[in-house]
């Protein structure tokens, strides 16, 4: 991952300082918090204050002092101090007082209790590492303060400012100080803050300012919530220049800081002899670019595997490709870097991309505010008609194919000229494809016995080969048999394979199942639940609606249940469902073919996008609806 170390740091940063602490300075007690600040609250970040001195391009100092009370059990995290320290980030100075709930001072910090852990697991390889400290209390409510003092060198970013650490987190007063050179230039971006001031001249440079207060505890963004880069207060800074190591950069433009990574990178594509001669004996015989990318990209799968490096300038400077080869690891700079050099000796020309990657896309590029918002690197191949993506990193994805953790976003391709912003795919209608078939046969004693068959693509396979690929058969049992809406029911000697459907990933479950059904009879009539998978879209937790909704994910569902009846039947009049907004559509109907057999098809199809306020009164009516037919119980009378 690339400056994974900086991403980490953002956590830690809304704090303050003060030199010294004196009694009565402050009020403590936790009965000095104002009421509106403890409604809903797991802590109250009582005091707050950061100063951040930049001197140059490559020395930067924080001074930290923060005051927070922890009111419960769940406030907890907020208790424990835990400060980054690597290569290029020294923890300087740590200090620490508990105070009990009358704001009596009980514990100070010493500091041979400061323990230091490593933050990864073995899959990382890194000179990481952070200073933790608990005071241990229990008894709530109590009161912690810290004091920092930490130096950076080397820095990429002048780290995000985020006052409010979480919904359940209140805050009565923070506050920020930044202060730099006349030479330097220094942006930023307020999200949800009003008090932003324009820095101001001082006698060495220029003086920023940033502060909030009696912010109570945010409203968690619901599941419609529209994508915003911050849902909580924060501030993002930008530098024009920076440097890594003995390496100057600039972030002016996406062109420049993606003409620097480039350059960090160049040259680190040679391939041994051997590695060249195979390339060759797996594409020559290729007749497409396609197919040549399938082939080096399945190599590349069988015989590296992830693991991050964050060593030094290791964060941003890929292992070379002869390294990857003979090791057999790397990180996604790494692997992609080797992929990029297998696609050159094949005559595929591919570029690096930059990407915020993961299912929280909130650290999304702004167009015009360059900075280093990136995780990861991913490989772009392209095409006069098309781009063909690339996950260097994943065992299972097929070439062409992005997943949920880097699908539609913008990323930084690397060209030799510099960064050129682009977009990766979303996927299309018909990518991300639920369908599920049951043929089902009741006898007389209202036992069913039939076979399941369900196929997931797109959107779909990534959660379902999950719970079914490498993992225990035990577990996949498990899952199985829970999985359908029966009243009690096993499983046969089901059946599991993954394909794809050109770049689609797919995977088949093929599953016998017997038990008893969700019926019941009188004398002449047969009562009958068919709903035997559900359809389940995402519950409204309100009536009213404000702001605009967004749907995330394009996708349709499409189910088929036949049932062969004990007999001939007719079923009583029901009414079909039949719903179409601009953001969803559905269908319900059932019918009985030839007396003994009932057919139930269900159809639902969504796009993604923002809507208005106005239209989620339609989502509701549809998902009432579709809640409706779930519960629907079918009336068949025997006819002779």
């Amino acid at each position: 991952m690339i400056s994974f170390r900086y991403l980490l740091l953002l956590v830690i940063l809304s704090a303050s300082w003060q030199q010294t602490t004196i009694a009565g300075e402050f009020n403590y007690s936790a009965s000095a918090i104002p009421a509106m600040l403890k409604a809903n609250s797991n802590a109250v970040l009582r005091l707050s204050h950061t100063e951040i001195t930049i001197t140059s391009v490559n020395e930067i100092n924080i001074k930290t002092r923060y005051i927070i009370t922890i009111l419960n059990e769940k406030g907890e995290v907020y208790g424990f101090l835990r400060e980054l320290q690597d290569k290029y980030v020294r923890v300087e100075h740590i200090s620490g007082y508990l105070y009990s709930a009358d704001g009596m001072q009980q514990k100070k910090m010493k500091k041979y209790d400061v323990k230091e852990i490593s933050p990864f697991s073995i899959n990382f390889i890194d000179d990481i590492h952070f200073k933790v400290y608990d005071f241990g209390c229990r008894t709530y409510p109590y009161t912690c303060e810290y004091e920092i003092e930490s130096s950076i060198s080397n820095f990429t970013r002048i780290p995000e400012w985020h006052p409010q650490e979480g919904y359940d987190f209140a805050v009565e007063s923070a506050d920020l100080e930044i202060t730099y050179p006349k030479d330097f230039t220094f942006r930023y971006r307020g999200f949800h803050i009003d008090q932003l001031l324009t820095p101001v001249v001082t006698e060495n440079g220029y003086l920023f300012k940033a502060s909030v207060s009696n912010l109570t505890v945010a409203e968690k963004p619901d599941d419609f919530a529209k994508t915003e880069h911050f849902y909580l207060p924060a501030i993002l800074f930008a530098t024009d220049k920076f440097v890594m190591e003995d390496n100057e950069g600039s972030m002016a433009t996406w062109k420049d800081f993606g003409k620097f990574y480039y350059t960090l990178n160049e040259h680190r594509d040679e391939l041994s002899a051997e590695i060249l001669k195979t390339v060759h004996q797996l594409t020559d015989t290729c007749t497409t670019v396609l197919s040549k990318i399938n082939r080096l990209y399945d190599y590349l799968k069988k015989n590296t595997r992830y693991v991050s490096i964050q060593l030094g300038i290791g964060g941003w400077q890929a292992f070379d490709a002869k390294f990857v080869a003979e090791k057999g690891y790397g990180d996604c700079k790494a692997l992609s870097n080797y992929m990029k050099a297998l696609l050159k000796e094949a005559g595929i020309t591919a570029y690096q991309a930059l990407a915020f990657a993961g299912e929280d896309d909130t650290h999304k590029m702004i167009p015009d505010f360059p900075s280093n918002i990136f995780n990861h690197v991913i490989v772009c191949v392209p095409q006069k008609e098309d781009t063909i993506w690339i996950e260097c990193t994943s065992k299972t994805l097929p070439a062409g194919y992005l997943s949920a953790f880097s699908d539609n976003r913008d990323v930084l391709m690397l060209t030799p000229d510099g960064g050129i912003p682009v977009k990766t795919p979303q996927n299309k209608p018909g990518f991300n494809q639920l369908c599920r078939a049951a043929n089902i046969v009741i006898n007389e004693k209202d036992e069913m016995k039939g076979n399941v068959v369900l196929k997931y693509s797109g959107y779909f396979w990534e959660k379902e080969q999950h719970r079914v690929i490498d993992e225990s058969k035990s577990k996949v049992d498990n899952y199985l048999n829970a999985k359908f809406r029966l009243g009690s029911y096993a499983i046969g000697n089901y059946k599991i394979s993954e394909n794809k459907i050109g770049i689609i990933p797919n995977l088949v479950e093929t599953i016998p199942i017997s038990g008893e059904g969700n019926l019941s009879r009188s004398q002449q009539r047969l009562f009958l639940s068919p709903r035997i998978f559900g359809l389940h879209i995402t519950s409204p937790s309100f009536n009213v609606r404000k702001e605009p909704f967004e749907l995330h994910q394009t996708y349709e569902i499409l189910d088929t249940m036949i049932f062969n009846l004990p007999g001939n039947y007719k079923l009583e009049p029901t009414v079909g469902s039949n719903l179409n907004f601009p953001f969803a559509s559905y269908s319900c109907k059932s019918e009985v073919i030839n007396k003994n057999i009932l057919k139930v098809t269900i159809a639902y199809k969504q796009t993604s996008g923002v809507y208005t306020p106005e239209q989620f009164a339609d989502y509701i009516r549809l998902y009432k609806q579709i809640s409706a037919d779930d519960d629907t119980k079918l009336v068949l009378t025997k006819v002779e």
